[in-house]
């Protein structure tokens, strides 16, 4: 089912400014008053819109920005049912959490303890070397 909402409520910031959209300068001019102009309004006078007592506003209102900006939260992460060997798709999972967190995804700390850390710097000086060698 379809949730409908009155997103002219995300127009306005307080709730006085909802009220006082309903409202005109002649109102002001003939009556004077705010309390009884505000009440006047809260009776439907001049519009056949819904008019929001303050709870209903700000609930409407917190309701809508929900729907409009939904925080998901991803309990199962598909890396727990990877069976796989490949060294890839092993790396994948080991970040998808913090991919998921919106975490940085490579962690430069873990990289450079770790053995293949090791092993590149092992490649990059024996490549180095070599091409010293060649020039000799």
């Amino acid at each position: 089912m379809p949730v409908r909402g009155d997103f002219n409520v995300l127009k306005f910031e307080t709730y006085e400014e909802y009220l006082r959209s309903f409202t005109r300068i002649e109102e002001y001019r003939y009556l004077g008053n705010k309390r009884i102009i505000n009440a006047l309004v809260k009776l439907g006078y001049r519009t056949n819109a819904t008019i929001y007592e303050e709870e209903e506003f700000y609930a409407v209102k917190k309701n809508l920005l929900d729907l409009i900006n939904p925080k998901s939260i991803i309990t199962t992460l598909f890396s727990c049912y990877l069976k796989g060997k490949d060294p890839a798709l092993v790396a994948l999972a080991e970040r998808e959490e913090r991919n998921m967190q919106k975490k940085l995804a490579s962690n430069l700390d873990h990289y450079f303890h770790s053995n293949a850390a090791v092993q590149w710097l092992r490649y990059i000086g024996l490549y180095r070397l070599c091409g010293q060698l060649a020039r000799l």
